[in-house]
């Protein structure tokens, strides 16, 4: 007998059925998920888990996986359950799986393993006809191989299932105007959805991932404000405003790409929008409107439940004093009505609040994988367990919950169930009722009070829908699986030597997989770019695909689909010819393993090339100012080569110029220019130094008409690029990057260079009054002692010796320098000549104490050679103003 496989939908799932197996049974369990690597083990990986477990409990995707693959056999596996079996319809993991055991059984003439499957709910839509209830159960029945059954003995199943008491909760419209506004904000949400389904995209960046966060965010604002109140909305504004603040500051990070000018505009406008929306909300509503009618039912309904839990625990035991037990869920359909409704009851059990819920210990569990920027509105599977025991162990007796609640996951007993938001289908009806396991559990569904007999009317379709279920599967005949029928038109692909076969679902992924193999870096992420249009011509109506493939993959060409009446076959196809060339080109293994190793990612941080030009070293992380002012990303290869470098026969916008240099080449270039040069470089140097070897050719002509010339070089700023109509973001960030580098390459050669010296006096009667007081200042031994000069590029330094060794130094730092003046007089009889540069520089040592601000000091080189020295310091001077600007 095989192993017995058990498969379900999340990985919170995964883990707690295979905790319960493991404590109920004697079985060897383990269980799978696909983050744990499990995508590349081979056959004989497989082999040796199957002698090692009895039961394997994993996520569909993954079995389907290793079926597609052939490294799992299916004659291996004994019994396959499946865990909410109603999803097995369309291209489910669950009916792909199907399909996989229909063609090997026909293939190897096997039979197909027992199956069980699970359900609460057959039925998963809203039907109109009582009758299509016995297509529903049919058609599940023959795509599973399977009979629907269930308990013939109503009184053993009340034994381990509840049927909770169901009221309805009514509450008032919300009274207050606030639909001007919100109109307007709509307008603006349509706006984001034309740009994005029409202008951009078939961009080569595109801004879908920027416009679906803005979308949630203003969606997310309008919905607060309607359902829930003006307090509600003011912080789910700030919740989106900070969030939005640090999702524009980590954009690059956060959508793994070159972030566009468009990006940042959406993300200004949106920030805009909504604090315009939080001073209008300020302005017109008043504190009375702070909390809608439904959330204040809600708020009656858990504190008269609370207080009916304590009246019935004094009825029942008048002689001791327990705490009423409330264990409820409030569930909800947005992610955001979660985190909101949770900070409302976290700030009623407030001391200073007087409004009586101190006995609320509120929680939240949402799913993962939203497009929202709030960090509460996104869960991984640690963070819903973590709450979840946190409610098992009464730290949490109020949880507040998406749908991910409603399919399986093991909750204590609950006796509270309120539908915040009404199902929407008879399955979340009845998986939302099955949470209440207490006895005396109690459901409420909240309902305004204009639309109680439209919601009413569906919560009793619903009703009858469970009802007709119930009694229809309680007898039933097997049902052949020739009565379904199959809606998979595209033929799988087989690799007769391992059994391995690619569906057309699993192309989809296998192209994906594929793709997030090939080289990359943080400045690009290969994908497959995939553009379906639309064919009306006489002999073809229908829609074809165009798939191409990132550059480092082997096909360069366009690969074109047939002609299907749908775009997701359409897609299918494209991907399945494309894993048909891949395989056969040997980049895919007979076991749809990736052939070659290349899931090496390439990270051109340049902090080594930084480090090298600089002497700037990052290891210090306490350092974190020259960490965040001086890190340098330096792409690689295949990120400075276009994506689609290729001519394509669909109208997409392609970057038609592209740098191609590595990190390795930018290095040996920055190193072998003569940074002392820079400044003398005019616009045709700048066009053969700098532009052309590090492969921004195309920029020349916008360089040389703007006459950028080394000076301009080593003063460019981003706005200077904008203005100059270099577009490209990634481009613009190099360019920078290696300005910047050049910059303190030549301020580190400068440094010590030494740009004048001498002394003063000189051996002259230019520095005399008279004759007379020449021949003093010759033979006295005191002017032997003269001032010695040195100027560099951070300043003068002076030093004069005095009698038994000692010596007056000091310095002079250009940042402090305010002013030069050169002085010329005629000193005596003979017309000598008398020169003096007068520097006037704030005292260093009394600005470092904080002093007086105006504090100057004159300090008098005389020399012959003033004029020259004056062009050395004001040179010198001018570029010290030059970088600190």
């Amino acid at each position: 007998m095989g192993s017995e496989l058990r498969m379900g939908q999340m990985d919170a799932l995964v883990k707690q059925q295979t905790d319960v197996i493991r404590r109920s049974t004697g079985f060897s369990v383990s269980d799978y998920i696909g983050g744990e690597g499990i995508s590349d083990w081979g056959y004989e990986d497989w082999e040796q888990e199957l002698e090692r477990v009895e039961v394997l409990v994993m996520i569909a995707q993954s079995a389907l996986n290793a079926f597609n693959k052939g490294v799992l056999l299916v004659s291996s596996i004994g019994l396959l359950i499946f865990d909410e079996c109603h999803h097995a319809r369309r291209n489910h993991p669950y009916r792909e799986i199907m399909r996989t055991l229909e063609d090997n059984s026909k293939r190897l003439q096997c039979q197909i393993p027992k199956i069980l499957g699970l359900s609460a709910s057959i039925v998963t839509r809203n039907l109109k006809d009582f009758n299509q209830v016995e297509k529903e159960i049919s058609e599940l029945e023959a795509i599973l191989h399977s009979k629907a059954i269930t308990t013939t003995d109503p009184n053993s199943m009340s034994m381990h299932v509840t049927n909770p008491t169901e009221s309805f909760a009514y509450f008032d419209i919300y009274p207050y105007n606030r639909y001007d506004y919100v109109g307007e904000m709509k307008v603006f949400l349509n706006f984001f959805l034309q740009r994005d389904n029409v202008k951009y995209a078939g961009w080569e960046f595109p801004v879908r991932n920027t416009v679906e966060v803005c979308k949630t965010a203003i969606a997310d604002c309008i919905y607060a404000l309607n359902e829930l109140g003006t307090d509600p909305c003011l912080d789910c504004i700030e919740l989106y405003i900070s969030n939005l603040k640090y999702y524009r500051w980590n954009l690059f990070y956060s959508t793994q790409r070159i972030p566009t000018e468009l990006d940042y505009s959406f993300i200004d406008n949106t920030i805009s929008v909504i604090k315009t929306l939080k001073t209008d909300i300020h302005s017109r509503y008043k504190r009375e409107s702070a909390y809608s009618p439904k959330v204040l039912k809600l708020c009656e309904l858990v504190k008269t439940f609370n207080m009916l839990q304590k009246s019935k625990s004094a009825d029942e035991a008048p002689s001791q004093e327990s705490e009423p037990i409330l264990s409820g869920i409030v569930f909800v359909n947005r992610r955001i009505s979660a985190v909101l409704l949770k900070h409302i009851f976290t700030s009623f059990v407030d001391p200073s609040n007087s409004r009586g819920f101190n006995f609320v210990k509120s929680g939240s569990v949402v799913g993962h994988g939203s497009s929202s920027v709030v960090p509460e509105a996104e869960m991984n599977i640690y963070e819903q367990e973590k709450e979840l025991r946190r409610f098992r162990y009464r730290d949490v007796n109020l949880l507040f919950a998406t749908n991910v609640l409603e399919e399986g996951l093991d909750v204590p007993q609950c006796n509270l169930i309120i539908r915040f938001d009404l199902p929407l289908t008879p399955r979340s009806y009845i998986q939302s009722k099955g949470r209440a396991r207490n006895k005396d559990a109690m459901l409420y569904h909240m309902i305004q009070k204009d639309e109680v007999p439209e919601q009413t009317r569906n919560l009793d379709t619903f009703k009858r829908i469970e009802e007709t279920l119930t009694s229809t599967c309680r007898s039933r005949e097997e049902v052949a699986s020739e009565q379904i029928e199959d809606i998979g038109d595209i033929p799988p692909f087989i690799i007769q030597s391992t059994g391995a076969k690619i569906t057309g679902a699993s192309a989809i992924q296998l192209i994906n997989c594929y793709c997030q193999r090939l080289c990359r870096d943080p400045f690009y992420t290969p994908k497959p770019c995939c553009v379906t249009k639309k064919i009306d011509q006489p002999l073809k109506v229908g829609f074809v695909c165009n798939l191409i493939l990132p550059e480092r993959a082997p096909i360069r060409d366009v690969i074109q689909s047939q002609v299907w009446s749908t775009t997701e076959n359409a897609k299918r196809d494209a991907h399945m010819k494309a894993c048909v060339k891949l395989h056969n080109m040997g980049e895919i293994d007979n076991y749809l393993q990736i052939a070659s190793n290349k899931g090496k990612k390439k990270e051109g941080t340049g902090d080594e090339l930084l480090s090298k030009l600089t002497g700037l070293t990052l290891s210090d992380s306490k350092n974190s100012y020259y960490e965040k002012k001086y890190k340098l990303r330096v792409p690689s290869e295949i990120a400075l080569n276009s994506i689609h470098n290729r001519n394509c026969t669909h109208k997409m916008a392609v970057a038609t110029t592209q740098p191609k240099i590595t990190p390795a080449d930018a290095e040996n270039v920055l190193k072998s220019m003569d940074v002392s040069k820079v400044r003398s470089w005019n616009e045709r140097d700048v066009t053969n130094n700098f532009l052309k070897p590090l492969g921004f050719e195309y920029c020349s002509k916008v360089f040389e008409d703007n006459k950028v010339n080394g000076v301009c070089i080593l003063a460019m700023r981003d706005e200077h690029l904008k203005e100059m109509n270099v577009l490209l973001l990634g481009d613009r960030i190099q360019m920078l990057e290696y300005m910047e580098v050049l910059k303190k390459k030549r301020k580190q050669a400068d440094r010590g260079k030494t740009l004048w010296e001498g002394q003063t006096p000189v051996k002259s009667y230019a520095y005399a009054d008279n004759c007379c007081e020449w021949l003093f200042w010759w033979c006295c031994p005191c002017c032997v002692f003269r001032t010695t000069w040195r100027i560099t590029s951070q300043g003068i330094r002076h030093r004069k010796p005095r009698f038994f060794g000692e010596s007056d130094t000091g310095f002079i730092d250009f940042r402090f320098l305010k002013d030069i003046e050169t002085r010329h007089e005629k000193r005596c009889t003979v017309c000598c000549p008398y020169h003096q540069l007068v520097l006037y520089a704030d005292d260093a040592s009394v600005k470092s104490k904080e002093a007086e601000a105006n504090s100057e000091e004159q300090i008098i080189i005389s020399h012959p050679d003033c004029i020259l020295i004056e062009d050395v310091v004001r040179n010198a001077w001018s570029d010290v103003r030059l970088v600190a600007d």
